[in-house]
């Protein structure tokens, strides 16, 4: 089961999201998303989206993965699944919950607490499919990491092209 406390703590100490950041689903949105999509949602997924399914500063700007996101992200989904020569069977219990350009994430509805979560990527010819986290908790703190602000801030200053720019606008700042 997620550890809510655990997460906030690690997307503190990150410099991700501090308390007022997380903004929740409220339990009957979510109901209302399970009866539609005809699932019920893991428990660690459930406890995600009442802490921050909608808004977690800073945690991973590059993926689609709020709640607001999700029919989307299964829209687009199915489209790339029709447009395979080869089919490839995603079981009908499958959540696709996150979207990273042509790479998706997904975990199986299954009564499972806490869920493996796999990823399709869709950027090969063949789309190839893995377990990327051993739950969706590990998924969760690994996008934490992944998203430290220090981290990408120090990566965005080894960017020569960052560096170019920032040095033209500090020269430009002076005269």
């Amino acid at each position: 089961m997620l550890d809510v406390q655990r997460l906030t703590q690690m997307m503190l100490a990150h410099q991700v999201a501090s308390p007022p950041d997380l903004v929740g689903v409220c339990a009957q949105e979510i109901e209302r998303l399970e009866v539609r999509l005809g699932l019920i949602f893991p428990a660690s997924y459930r406890q995600f989206l009442l802490t921050c399914g909608r808004s977690a500063g800073l945690l991973s700007p590059w993926v689609a993965f709020y709640f607001d996101d999700l029919v989307d992200i299964r829209e687009e989904f199915n489209e790339r699944l029709s447009e395979l020569i080869d089919p490839f069977e995603v079981p009908a219990n499958a959540l696709v919950f996150a979207q990273a350009d042509a790479i998706f994430d997904y975990f199986f509805c299954d009564g499972s607490e806490d869920p493996p979560v796999y990823r399709l990527n869709f950027q090969t010819e063949n789309p190839s499919c893995e377990r990327c986290a051993a739950s969706f908790s590990v998924y969760l703190e690994a996008l934490v990491l992944a998203s430290d602000k220090e981290q990408w801030l120090d990566e965005l200053g080894e960017d020569e092209t960052y560096c170019d720019a920032r040095s033209e606008n500090d020269e430009e700042n002076l005269l």
